[in-house]
């Protein structure tokens, strides 16, 4: 249940979100006829569905996925995140701000231990005013 073991599960979300942006925005920059074709929307939902079952939370899968259902993604990669800091609440719940690649403060996680696993719970986004949310993943 450490800091770190929490820091690397949030790593790794980050960095295969931005693996998942960076490979459809190259995908659809070359073929942009699969954007709205059934095969390259099932495949983009099929990896993004893959990514949230590894690393949300129950409550957070529980949710309707706004991604999941629009499959955006960011060219740049919106998920293109370094984590700047971290607060402790508990030894069950940390919180992590990250900083995009112009240094700004952009996300905002918090991460649950649940089923003996490290899991993001809910994600604020600067853009929208710090709104929490759990749907926004």
């Amino acid at each position: 249940m450490s800091v770190e073991n929490a820091k690397l599960v949030l790593e790794n979300f980050i960095n295969q979100m931005k693996d998942w942006e960076k490979k459809w925005g190259n995908i659809l920059e070359k073929n942009p006829d699969l954007i709205f074709n059934e095969e390259g929307m099932e495949s983009r939902l099929n990896e993004l569905v893959m990514i949230q079952n590894e690393y949300l939370s129950d409550k957070a899968l529980s949710l309707k996925q706004d991604r999941r259902i629009t499959l955006t993604f960011g060219i740049p990669p919106e998920y293109e995140q370094v984590i700047s800091k971290e607060n402790i609440i508990n030894e069950r719940k940390i919180e992590f701000y990250t900083k995009n690649n112009e240094g700004k403060e952009s996300r905002f996680y918090t991460l649950i231990y649940e089923n003996n696993n490290w899991k993001i719970d809910i994600m604020k986004i600067d853009s929208l005013d710090w709104k929490s949310s759990r749907q926004v993943f």
